[in-house]
């Protein structure tokens, strides 16, 4: 914690754009972390907390982007021959590939709030064409969702926001589900039962 503030003192607001930018083109970056210590701040009155939002969701934003068009322009073979330079190797891709084949372009939104899932989804809606409008509308939704929890967790919470966190993440997968899951089985078996009474 004493570091990340460390970056708030020498930087300024700047460690939030640059940093969650970066962190979605595969930089190490503590996303999370750092924008939980944005809240603390500025519950101390040393940082402002809408500006926090903001430019995490800008930043955030941003970085997602870029790596939709990296996925778009090269679509998926150079990445199934140089995947695993970028930590895109086959399991990775699968995982992805299977979040979005079981949810679709929702799994964007949601994604943010899904460790080793939000860092691929941008790649992955390039690769797969998802349309750019479709794509910005769920990018912008869960990037400002994901930065107001987090810096207000820290902003509420304080120091205790990681175990608040770590609730929250379990907590919205299994909503994602929910939301998602059970309309789409009802969907599957309403049609299927269309079948049988056509055969």
């Amino acid at each position: 914690m004493d570091q990340v503030i460390g970056w708030f003192n020498e930087y300024g607001y700047w460690i939030l754009f640059m940093g969650l930018f970066l962190e979605f083109l595969f930089m190490p970056f503590p996303g999370g972390t750092v924008m939980a210590i944005s809240g603390i701040l500025a519950h101390q009155g040393r940082l402002d907390y809408l500006t926090c939002i903001l430019l995490s969701v800008l930043g955030t934003s941003s970085g997602i982007t870029i790596t939709y068009f990296i996925g778009r322009k090269l679509g998926s073979p150079f990445f199934e021959k140089h995947g695993s330079k970028f930590f895109m190797g086959p399991k990775r891709r699968g995982a992805v590939e299977s979040w979005f084949g079981r949810f679709g372009n929702k799994v964007v939104f949601f994604s943010f709030f899904i460790p080793g899932i939000r860092h691929f989804t941008g790649y992955f809606s390039g690769i797969m064409k998802l349309r750019f409008r479709d794509f910005i509308f769920y990018t912008i939704g869960g990037a400002a969702s994901w930065a107001a929890v987090h810096v207000s967790l820290g902003y509420y919470f304080g120091r205790n926001w990681k175990y608040i966190a770590g609730s929250m993440t379990k907590v919205m997968i299994s909503l994602f589900i929910l939301l998602v899951g059970v309309p789409l089985i009802f969907v599957l078996v309403k049609r299927l039962l269309g079948r049988k009474r056509m055969d």
